[in-house]
């Protein structure tokens, strides 16, 4: 086989290599099944923790669509350490995003405000080493 030295001859080649496992796909694929999927994030308790002296921030990275007067809840369980201290992120009618008072406790509830607007749930976390659920 002779080499060949032009510049582009080569990436055809590697182009054309490439290309040639996604030709040899049948048109009748199917998409993958739910079954395959990973859970949805979205949904049920959520694992955080706390530092002591500082607050850390979690996000479900969910979007969350509000409306006006709309109050969204935030739960939360510590199942290894103290007491924690959680703040809750809402929004007003302005859509201005605030932050709940703390409440500090091994767990609770707490409700606040989820003007029209579409955003993650965040909360943020104070206490000693501790571990919880949040939702």
């Amino acid at each position: 086989m002779p080499i060949v030295r032009k510049p582009f001859a080569g990436a055809a080649c590697l182009l054309a290599l490439a290309a040639a496992p996604l030709a040899a796909a049948p048109a009748t694929a199917t998409p993958p099944s739910a079954a395959v999927r990973p859970a949805a994030v979205c949904e049920g308790w959520k694992n955080a923790g706390s530092v002591p002296l500082e607050w850390s921030k979690v996000s479900d990275g969910c979007g969350h669509f509000g409306a006006n007067g709309m109050k969204m809840s935030y739960a939360w369980k510590v199942y290894r350490g103290g007491s924690v201290c959680v703040r809750a992120k809402g929004f007003d009618a302005r859509r201005k995003e605030f932050w709940s008072a703390p409440l500090c406790s091994k767990n609770g509830r707490v409700e606040v405000a989820w003007g029209n607007v579409a955003a993650s749930k965040e909360i943020l976390v104070k206490g000693g080493p501790s571990l919880l659920r949040w939702n």
